[in-house]
């Protein structure tokens, strides 16, 4: 120990302490600041997959609602769905409200090779427009609402039948007999004849 004393002088012993205790207060303090940077990365990192989950949960939940409403709603009303008149064709699904699949091409019709009408044409089937259609053979047609779809109704002048309640008398007022009231009808059958002779029918026009 005396040579060991001799040999090493105290002050360079006190300064040699002090830089080992500085080396290691800065390397503690190195290795925590470490650790502390690190430590929120992991803690945010759990708070994003938590926020992921929380999102997915929550984007199923919707999901599952809207699907329990949507087959509430099919099962509240089932007969207005059955009621959809089909449609040709599909529509865009680019929300656009333009039918796919319609190939409709423009052709000239000659009516008795006397005038042309432009008509429609898809594949092998002819359209020809009901205005025409209406005035050359006296038929009705209108579009009316059935349950909230548009539909074309066609009909001759014979379709409706009106049965009689009681036998037709000859001496009765004419505009107003059972079955022939026409008064409120385009286009009858006129029945006129003489007692004790045939009826014939005539087509006429009012």
């Amino acid at each position: 120990m005396r040579c060991l004393a001799a040999r090493v002088n105290y002050k360079t012993l006190i300064i040699i302490c002090a830089l080992f205790t500085l080396v290691t207060v800065l390397l503690w303090n190195k290795c925590s600041s470490d650790k502390a940077i690190q430590f929120p990365r992991h803690l945010s990192g759990g708070f994003r997959v938590d926020g992921l989950e929380k999102r997915t949960a929550a984007s199923e939940s919707n999901h599952y609602a809207n699907h329990m409403a949507k087959q509430q709603q099919e099962e509240a009303f089932p007969q207005e769905q059955q009621k959809a008149p089909p449609i040709v064709g599909g529509f865009n699904s680019n929300g656009g409200s333009k039918v796919l699949g319609l190939k409709y091409e423009e052709i000239d019709c000659l009516i008795n090779d006397e005038h042309t009408i432009k008509g429609r044409r898809e594949g092998n089937e002819v359209f020809l427009p009901f205005t025409w259609v209406e005035k050359y053979f006296d038929v009705y047609g209108k579009v009316v609402q059935y349950d909230g779809y548009d539909r074309f109704e066609f009909s001759h002048s014979y379709s409706k039948v009106y049965a009689q309640r009681a036998p037709y008398h000859p001496d009765g007022v004419f505009m107003s007999f059972e079955g022939y009231n026409v008064e409120v009808r385009d286009r009858v059958k006129c029945i006129s004849g003489v007692e004790g002779w045939y009826l014939f029918a005539v087509l006429g026009f009012f």
